[in-house]
C-alpha cells in the first residue's frame, strides 16, 4: 500500500511539473544593473594602456570597445580626442599616458590628394617625439602591407619636431591607401596613420615658351620631354618673325586657349616676354588657377614682375660654384657658378632648393628655387642661373629635380571641379563632410551674378546604386558643401560631381581598420572631457577611475523577468519521478 501511495504521489508531482511547464509562470523583480562603459583609445599607441583600463573596470561595469551612444560613460585613453568622438554620449573621462615615458606623436601626414601613374609622390609625416633624445625614430611607408620606403632618424633633443619625406611611385591607376608607421625606440607601441591618394593615368600638359633662346629653358625642357608623365609643347622665338615650335603652341601667351590646354607654362628668359604676354600669364594664373615657372638665366628686370610679389634680386658668381640642395632633403639637387636670390621672400613663399648646401651656418644659405601664389595660381621662380652646365648625373640631380618640380607645378593647377573629401579612409557609418568647387564660378572675378547662377550636383556611387548627396552653396563663390553618412561596408566607393558644364569623379575609401595617427593635445582633451561632465586623470591614478565613474553615473535598476519552469533542470526530477512510478508498478506486476 505504501508503494502504491508513493507511486501515486510521484505521478502527481510529475503531472504538476508538466502542467507548470505548459503554463510557464513569470516572476518579475527589480535588480541593479551594471552600467555600460565605453573605452576608446586615441590611437594604436594607446592600445596597451586601454587594455589596462578595461581590466580595471571589468569587475564593476560592462565594458565596450567601440563608440556606443547608449553608454552611461566613456573613457578616452590617450592625449587627444579620438576619431569617432561625435558618437560619444554621456559623461566622459580621460586617462593620460605616463608623461615620463618616451612617446611619439604622428600629428599629420602630408600627401597630394591625387597624382599620376609613375609620378614620384612625397609622403611627409609630421612628427613630435617626447623623451626622445638620442633615440632612433623609424618611419615606414606601406602599401597593401608591403614596405615601400623606410627611413631612420636619431632625435637630437628631448622634444623633437621633424618632417621626414617618404617616397612612393604608383604604377597602376586607382585609389591607393598608404599607411605610415612610426616607431620610437623605447616606446610601448608604434603609431599608424593612413592616407588615400587617387592615382590617375593621364599626362600633364606643359607649354615651354621662350621669348628668346635660353640654354636654361632648353635643357629643362629636354629633361621634361624624357619623362613619360608629360605632354610637352614648346615655342622658341629666334627672331622677330621666326620661331621653332614643337607640337602646336599658341603664337603668344595672350591666347585664350591657354586656359584649357595646359596645366603649367614654363617661361624661359622671363625678362624678354612682352606686356601682352604677361597679361596672358596673369589671366592663366588668376582665372585658370594654373602654374607658371620662370627660368632665369640672368638678373634682369621686366614686365614679369607684375605676376607676383617677386621683388628685387641679389646675384653673385663664384668659379668654385655652389652646391644646391632640396629644401626637404640632403641630396644634391643642382650646382651653379652663377645664382641669384630675392632680397626678401614673399610671406607665403615655399622654398624648394637652397644654395650653399655644405655650409655649416644656415644663415649663409639662400633660397634659389621657390614658389609663391598669384591669385588662385602659383609661380615658381628659379635663380640657379647656369645650373644647366652641371646637368651630368655625376655632378647633380638636374634632370630629376626639374622633372619633380615641373610635376609639382602642373599638379598644383586647379581642376575644373575640385572635390574635397577626406584624404584618410573613414570608418563605416561615419559622418563625412565634403566640399566641391567649380573653377569657372570661383575664379570669375567674384561677380555676384556668376555666384548666383552656379549650380552643382554630387552623387555617391556604390554597388547597390547611386544616391544623391545634398550640397548647399557657401559664402564663397562657386563653392558647395554637404555631409553624408559613409556606407556601412568597407570598400572603395566613388563621389561624382557636376557643376557649370564640367564633371569630376574621385574615389572614397571606407575601412573599419582606418588609422589617423595621434597628437599631443592634453588641453583639447581636457576641454572636451570637461564639456561632457568628466575629468582627466593620469595613468598613475588609474585605480581611482571606477569610483569616479560610479559617482558620476546614476544607478539604474532594470526589471528582470524570470521564468523558472524554462530551466532544463526540471527534466531531471520529471524523468526520475516517472521512472520511480514505473519501477514500483513493475514490482507489483502492473507494469
Amino acid at each position: 500500500m505504501n508503494d502504491l501511495r508513493l507511486a501515486t504521489a510521484g505521478r502527481m508531482v510529475a503531472l504538476l511539473i508538466a502542467l507548470f511547464s505548459v503554463i510557464d509562470p513569470a516572476i518579475t523583480s527589480e535588480r541593479p544593473s551594471r552600467a555600460d562603459v565605453t573605452v576608446l583609445a586615441s590611437s594604436t599607441a594607446d592600445t596597451a594602456l586601454a587594455r589596462q583600463v578595461v581590466k580595471q573596470l571589468a569587475n564593476d561595469f560592462t565594458v565596450l570597445r567601440a563608440p556606443f551612444p547608449g553608454s552611461a560613460a566613456t573613457v578616452i585613453v590617450g592625449t587627444t580626442v579620438p576619431h569617432g568622438a561625435d558618437k560619444i554620449d554621456g559623461t566622459t573621462f580621460g586617462v593620460l599616458p605616463d608623461t615620463a615615458a618616451s612617446q611619439v606623436f604622428l600629428r599629420q601626414v602630408r600627401a597630394p590628394l591625387r597624382t599620376n601613374v609613375d609620378a614620384r609622390v612625397s609622403v611627409v609625416p609630421v612628427l613630435e617625439a617626447r623623451g626622445a633624445q638620442g633615440k632612433q625614430i623609424e618611419l615606414t611607408l606601406l602599401a597593401d602591407g608591403n614596405i615601400i620606403d623606410r627611413v631612420t632618424r636619431t632625435a637630437q633633443s628631448d622634444t623633437e619636431h621633424m618632417q621626414v619625406p617618404l617616397t612612393f611611385v604608383p604604377t597602376t591607376p586607382g585609389a591607393v591607401t598608404l599607411r605610415v608607421q612610426v616607431q620610437l625606440s623605447g616606446a610601448a607601441a608604434r603609431v599608424n596613420s593612413d592616407v588615400m591618394i587617387e592615382v590617375r593615368e593621364q599626362k600633364w600638359a606643359v607649354l615651354f615658351f621662350d621669348a628668346r633662346p635660353s640654354w636654361m629653358s632648353t635643357f629643362v625642357r629636354r629633361a621634361v620631354e624624357r619623362d613619360p608623365r608629360f605632354a610637352v609643347t614648346s615655342r622658341v622665338v629666334t627672331s622677330s618673325s621666326i620661331s621653332t615650335d614643337a607640337g602646336k603652341p599658341p603664337a603668344t601667351l595672350y591666347d585664350p586657349a591657354l586656359m584649357e590646354l595646359y596645366d603649367a607654362i614654363v617661361v624661359g628668359a622671363p625678362e624678354s616676354v612682352s606686356e601682352r604676354d604677361v597679361a596672358g600669364l596673369e589671366r592663366f594664373l588668376r582665372q585658370r588657377g594654373g602654374s607658371v615657372v620662370l627660368l632665369f638665366d640672368g638678373n634682369r628686370r621686366g614686365a614679369y614682375e607684375r605676376l607676383a610679389p617677386i621683388g628685387v634680386f641679389t646675384n653673385t658668381s663664384n668659379s668654385q660654384g655652389t652646391v644646391i640642395a632640396g629644401a626637404t632633403t640632403d641630396s644634391v639637387a643642382l650646382r651653379a657658378t652663377e645664382w641669384m636670390w630675392p632680397v626678401q621672400l614673399p610671406p607665403d613663399a615655399g622654398v624648394l632648393a637652397m644654395s650653399d648646401a655644405n655650409a655649416s651656418a644656415a644663415t649663409t644659405r639662400r633660397p634659389l628655387v621657390w614658389t609663391t601664389s598669384a591669385g588662385a595660381g602659383q609661380v615658381t621662380v628659379s635663380g640657379a642661373l647656369d645650373s644647366w652646365k652641371f646637368r651630368d648625373v655625376a655632378q647633380s640631380g638636374f634632370e630629376k629635380f626639374w622633372q619633380q618640380t615641373i610635376a609639382g607645378a602642373a599638379q598644383a593647377s586647379a581642376d575644373a571641379i575640385e572635390i574635397r573629401s577626406p584624404s584618410t579612409p573613414v570608418l563605416p557609418g561615419a559622418r563625412v563632410a565634403v566640399q566641391l568647387t567649380s573653377r569657372v564660378a570661383a575664379l570669375a572675378g567674384g561677380a555676384r551674378s556668376t555666384a548666383i547662377r552656379s549650380t552643382a550636383a554630387l552623387r555617391l556611387e556604390t554597388a547597390a546604386g547611386t544616391s544623391m548627396v545634398r550640397v548647399w552653396p557657401t559664402a564663397v563663390p562657386g563653392e558647395f558643401a554637404g555631409t553624408f553618412n559613409a556606407p556601412a561596408e568597407s570598400g572603395i566607393y566613388r563621389l561624382s560631381a557636376s557643376a557649370d558644364g564640367a564633371a569630376a569623379t574621385v574615389p572614397f575609401v571606407v575601412s573599419a581598420e582606418a588609422e589617423r595617427g595621434n597628437a599631443f593635445e592634453p588641453d583639447i582633451l581636457a576641454g572636451w572631457v570637461a564639456g561632457h561632465g568628466g575629468t582627466v586623470i593620469p595613468a598613475s591614478r588609474l585605480n581611482e577611475l571606477p569610483a569616479l565613474i560610479q559617482g558620476a553615473v546614476t544607478p539604474v535598476n532594470r526589471r528582470a523577468v524570470w521564468h523558472p519552469m524554462r530551466s532544463a533542470w526540471w527534466l531531471v526530477p520529471f524523468a526520475l519521478l516517472l521512472a520511480m512510478e514505473w519501477w514500483m508498478r513493475r514490482r507489483r506486476g502492473k507494469a
